[in-house]
């Protein structure tokens, strides 16, 4: 693990889990490269929002919510295989992202499905916690 220092700069979590997952084939064979903050379009993608977590001095335990979205009409099992497909994934982030270490990372609970209330659009919730610490040097 990096040595920590006297004020550190943590890595932004969702963009760490963002480019992470963007390297995992298991997940991106769901969604392609629509892993992101933004919900743009009908295809099957994965939001990312951070919702909290502790922060202290050089190191973080941030939480972040994995939205699974399906493909626009009938849900055809697409948003549960996707954030099945993450708790697995995220077990093996270890290393340099976005700025800072990261750790380890794990999904807590399983994940559970909440359609959007609007359009009635599939979509499956998890959330993952990472294990974060600043990089030496970023001070």
């Amino acid at each position: 693990m990096p040595d920590i220092v006297d004020d550190p700069v943590l890595p932004d979590p969702v963009e760490a889990l963002r480019l992470f997952l963007r390297t995992c084939s298991t997940v991106t064979a769901g969604v392609g490269d629509r892993i992101g903050t933004d919900l743009n379009g009908s295809q099957a993608a994965i939001r990312l929002a951070l919702i909290g977590g502790a922060a202290g001095r050089g190191e973080g335990q941030p939480l972040v919510q994995v939205e699974s979205w399906g493909a626009t009409g009938d849900d055809d099992g697409s948003s549960l295989r996707t954030a099945l497909a993450v708790m697995p994934a995220v077990e093996r982030m270890r290393g340099e992202f976005a700025g800072g270490w990261v750790a380890g990372a794990h999904a807590e609970g399983h994940p559970f499905a909440s359609p959007d209330p609007t359009s009635g659009r599939a979509r499956h919730l998890l959330t993952v916690r990472l294990h974060t610490y600043a990089l030496e040097g970023t001070a």
